[in-house]
């Protein structure tokens, strides 16, 4: 997909392949539909994905935009 269309949209991956996860949160990752979320840099890249989901009917998904975080 990179190589393609989205080559140029900052997409870091899943929330849940981004952070390691022990064995023992297994069921905490189960139980976490948020570690399927996909985190982009920002709401273009977020909207593109969108659009690319769209064209070619491959499903839903939720992004963390990371320009849109608020550092506390």
């Amino acid at each position: 997909i990179l190589d393609g269309e989205l080559a140029s949209v900052k997409i870091y991956g899943r929330l849940g392949d981004l952070a390691e996860i022990d064995a023992h949160d297994v069921a905490a990752s189960t139980a976490s539909p948020a570690l399927n979320y996909i985190v982009v840099e920002n709401s273009l890249a977020a909207r593109q994905c969108v659009e690319y989901l769209k064209k070619y009917n491959a499903g839903r998904s939720r992004f963390i935009i990371l320009e849109e975080m608020q550092y506390v």
